[in-house]
């Protein structure tokens, strides 16, 4: 099994931040066709190792590239440019200053279920506009050095969203 075959091309995608998820759906269900365990069950145990070696990387693949944030990270650095969000978390004034009015707006509004809901619209909308620089960045520019820093907006604003999902459903 190759070590960094492409999850774009093992599940036979164009290699692009714009995904059909029908097309890596059916991608991923090729690929499992062929290489799910229960097909290798009197094989070799060698065989049965690489053919579950193969599903784990299909399974990756599909949960990578149908994610818009890890499918960003992805482009990113196959093309060499690391996000590296753990180590550098400096960002705009402005950005952060919008953060901290959301993360106020939702510790004051985690027993509102109208104001979380307004709060979820405002990032949803943000989220959706960030998606959209992504593609431009990575597909029509081709520039994944540039998309590095709306990649780390992406975070940020992705994190906001599952925190007021969470409470939501709570």
């Amino acid at each position: 099994m190759a070590d960094k075959l492409d999850m774009f091309q093992l599940l036979g995608v164009p290699r692009k931040f714009r995904v059909d998820q029908k097309a890596l759906d059916e991608g991923y269900r090729r690929v499992e066709l062929q290489v799910h365990p229960d097909r290798f069950a009197s094989a070799t145990p060698a065989m049965k190792r690489v053919a579950e070696q193969w599903s784990q990387r299909a399974n990756e693949a599909l949960s990578t590239l149908s994610d818009p944030l890890k499918r960003a990270v992805y482009l990113c650095e196959s093309a060499g440019f690391p996000v590296n969000a753990e180590n550098n978390t400096r960002m705009p004034v402005d950005f952060l200053m919008q953060q901290m009015e959301w993360r106020e707006k939702f510790e004051a509004g985690k027993n509102s279920p109208e104001a979380l809901a307004k709060l979820a619209s405002v990032v949803q909308e943000e989220k959706t506009a960030l998606v959209d620089r992504l593609a431009a960045l990575l597909d029509d520019e081709q520039s994944p050095e540039k998309a590095v820093s709306e990649v780390r907006r992406l975070m940020f604003v992705d994190k906001m969203a599952r925190d007021i999902a969470a409470a939501i459903h709570q």
